[in-house]
C-alpha cells in the first residue's frame, strides 16, 4: 500500500520490549515488596560479615566521628589503668604474690614480645567493636603464658568442608566448636594451621543465635554515616561551585522551519553539539550575541545543621552513647539532660566491661594460673586458692551530682543495703590497697600530732630553772613579807 509515495509494508517478527519492568515507584505495594525481599536476603549474616567488616574499618580510619566513637569507648571502657587484678583470700602475702606475678607476666605477655597487655586490651576491644568479633590464641610455654590476637580475616570466612569446617570453624556433631583453622600465609589461602578450642577465645558480636562469625558493632549506623558523608560532600561541592561561578552562558534557541522533503525522503535535524567556554580569574571574555547570559541561581545554603542533628542523634542511640559524648556539642546541654544521657551510657559501658572480664580476663587468668603451678611457681592448692578468690576491677566515674550521690550512698550504708567494700568497688579501689593507705594516713598523722603536742606543751628550760632558784634563795621569805 502506497500512501503520498511510502509503502508500508507488515513486519515479519514482532519487536521485542526492551524493557520487561515497569516503574516500580508509581506503585508504593511493589517497591515495599521489593524493599522486604532485598531485606529477607540480607538475613543471612554470616556471608555479609565479611564485606561488613570491611566497610567499618574503612569508616574507622576516615570518618571522624567513628574515630573518634573508638577512641571514647576504648577510654571509658579501660580508663587510665585498664581492668586491675585484685585477689581477696585471707592470706594478703599470698595475695600480693599473685599480684606480682601478674604485673611481671603483663610486661611480657605478647608471644613475639611487642607488645604488653594493655594493648592487647586495646585490640580486643578494638576489633570486638570495629570488627564484630575478636580471636585470642593463648600458648601456654616454659617462660610463662603467651598471647597472640588474630585478625578475624585470618580466620577465613570462605573455608567450608561442607561437613564439619563453617567459615573457617570447625565443629562437632552436636555443633560445639572444637578448632579455628587459621591462614598462616596471606598469599596462599590453603596452607592452613588446626588450632584446638581449648587454646583460643572468640568473642563475638551476635545478632542471632545461628550465627558462626561476629558482625560489627556498626553494622546498624553504616548506611547513616555514609549517608551524612555523602551529603556533607554535596553540600561543599555545591557551595564551591557557586563560589566560583556567577553567570552562566547558554545559545540562543532559533526556530527553524520545516526543511523536510513531503514527497521525498525525510531528512534527519542532527543536533547541535555545545559550545564551551573556559572562564578564569581577572580575565575578561566578549561574547557574542549568540549566547544568552543567565545568572546561576544556586541554593549553597542548605539546613545542614537540622539534618546532621537528626542522623548523629539517630546514630549515636545505636552505639549506645549519649549524643554529647558522640558529637562533642556541649552548646544546648543542660543538667538534666547531661545527667540523663551520662547515667545511660555510663550503664552500658559497665555492661561492656563486665563481658570483657567474663569472656575475656577470667579465662586468660585462669590459664596464667594453670601456667604458674605447671612450672612450679606455684603448689596446687594455691592454685586453687587463686582460682576462688579473684576479680578485676575496672576503673571508676566520677560523680554527676555529688552531693546527691554521697548522701544516698550513706542513707545505703546505714540501711546495710551496701557495704563500704561495695563502694570501693564501684569507684575501682581495690579494697586491701585502700584499707593499707587509710592506715598509712593515720599514721602519718599521729605521728605528726604528737610532733605537735611535744611543741606546743610548757617545757620549762633549765636557765629559767636555775634563775628561779637563785630568786628562791635571796627571798627564802618573800611570799610571807608579801
Amino acid at each position: 500500500m502506497r500512501i503520498f509515495g511510502f509503502e508500508f509494508k507488515k513486519l515479519k517478527t514482532a519487536i521485542k520490549r526492551q524493557f520487561s519492568h515497569y516503574m516500580g515507584a508509581l506503585s508504593p505495594e511493589s517497591v515495599y515488596y521489593k524493599q522486604t525481599a532485598k531485606m529477607l536476603q540480607s538475613l543471612d549474616l554470616d556471608s555479609a560479615s565479611l564485606r561488613l567488616l570491611k566497610i567499618a574499618r574503612n569508616l574507622a580510619i576516615s570518618n571522624p566521628s567513628i574515630y573518634g566513637y573508638l577512641q571514647t569507648m576504648e577510654s571509658e571502657i579501660y580508663g587510665e589503668k585498664g581492668f586491675i587484678l585484685d585477689l581477696d583470700t585471707q592470706n594478703e602475702d599470698f595475695n600480693l604474690k599473685i599480684e606480682g606475678f601478674w604485673k611481671e607476666w603483663e610486661k611480657e605477655c605478647d608471644l613475639k614480645g611487642e607488645f604488653d597487655f594493655k594493648d592487647f586490651e586495646r585490640f580486643v576491644l578494638m576489633h570486638y567493636l570495629r570488627d564484630g568479633e575478636c580471636f585470642v590464641h593463648m600458648s601456654s610455654q616454659a617462660d610463662g603464658l603467651k598471647l597472640q590476637v588474630i585478625p578475624p580475616e585470618h580466620i577465613d570466612y570462605n573455608y567450608n568442608d561442607g561437613v564439619k569446617i563453617k567459615k573457617g570453624i570447625e565443629f562437632n556433631q552436636v555443633n560445639q566448636v572444637i578448632a579455628y583453622h587459621i591462614n598462616i600465609d596471606d598469599m596462599d589461602r590453603s596452607k592452613k594451621i588446626r588450632v584446638s578450642a581449648e587454646d583460643m577465645i572468640h568473642l563475638k558480636r551476635t545478632f542471632s543465635t545461628q550465627q558462626i562469625r561476629g558482625i560489627s558493632h556498626l553494622t546498624p549506623v553504616i548506611f547513616k554515616v555514609m549517608q551524612s558523608d555523602k551529603y556533607i560532600e554535596s553540600v561543599i561541592t555545591q557551595a564551591n561551585i557557586a563560589s566560583k561561578l556567577s553567570l552562566i552562558a547558554t545559545p540562543k534557541e532559533e526556530t527553524e522551519g520545516y526543511s523536510g522533503n513531503f514527497m521525498g525522503d525525510l531528512e534527519e535535524n542532527k543536533p547541535v553539539e555545545p559550545k564551551t567556554i573556559e572562564i578564569e580569574d581577572g580575565r575578561i571574555i566578549a561574547m557574542n550575541e549568540d549566547y544568552k547570559i543567565e545568572p546561576l541561581n544556586i541554593n549553597h545554603n542548605p539546613n545542614i545543621e537540622a539534618f546532621m542533628l537528626d542522623i548523629n542523634l539517630k546514630i549515636a542511640k545505636a552505639l549506645g552513647i549519649s549524643y554529647m559524648t558522640f558529637t562533642g556539642n556541649l552548646r544546648n546541654a543542660n543538667f538534666s539532660s547531661s545527667r540523663l544521657g551520662v547515667e545511660g551510657e555510663r550503664r552500658n559501658f559497665k555492661r561492656i566491661q563486665k563481658l570483657l572480664i567474663r569472656k575475656i580476663h577470667s579465662p586468660i587468668y585462669e590459664a596464667f594460673i594453670q601456667n604458674l603451678a605447671l612450672r612450679g611457681k606455684i603448689t596446687p592448692k594455691e592454685a586453687k586458692n587463686a582460682l576462688s578468690q579473684y576479680s578485676f576491677k575496672t576503673q571508676g566515674y566520677p560523680y554527676v551530682d555529688p552531693a546527691k550521690e554521697i548522701t544516698a550512698l550513706k542513707m545505703e550504708v546505714e540501711l546495710g543495703l551496701k557495704s563500704i567494700k561495695q563502694i570501693w568497688s564501684d569507684k575501682g579501689i581495690e579494697p586491701l590497697a585502700q584499707v593499707r593507705d587509710i592506715k598509712e594516713v593515720n599514721d602519718i598523722l599521729l605521728t605528726e600530732l604528737s610532733r605537735l603536742r611535744s611543741v606546743l606543751s610548757p617545757h620549762p628550760t633549765p636557765a629559767n630553772n636555775q634563775e628561779d632558784d637563785e630568786d628562791e634563795e635571796d627571798n627564802p621569805k618573800g611570799d610571807e613579807n608579801d
